[in-house]
């Protein structure tokens, strides 16, 4: 898999979410705005891991360009 491009792992990563979510909603028959609540929610808990790991890498650098100043 390290050999595909970004473009066909993203794709083949939304399409196991679109299978999952329709499994999900065969499974427990949500109403549709529910499972859009739910969703919501998911993609607030990516945003703030994304902007935690955004955070991170600054202070990484922020760390290494400090050590070679010094």
């Amino acid at each position: 898999m390290s050999n595909m491009s970004k473009d066909l792992k993203i794709e083949i990563a939304k399409e196991k979410i679109v299978d999952a979510i329709n499994q999900i909603n065969a499974e427990y028959e949500l109403p549709l705005l529910i499972l859009e609540l739910i969703l919501n929610s998911i993609s607030n808990e990516v945003r703030n891991m994304r902007v935690a790991n955004l955070k991170n890498e600054r202070e990484t650098l922020n760390k290494s360009e400090t050590e070679v100043l010094e």
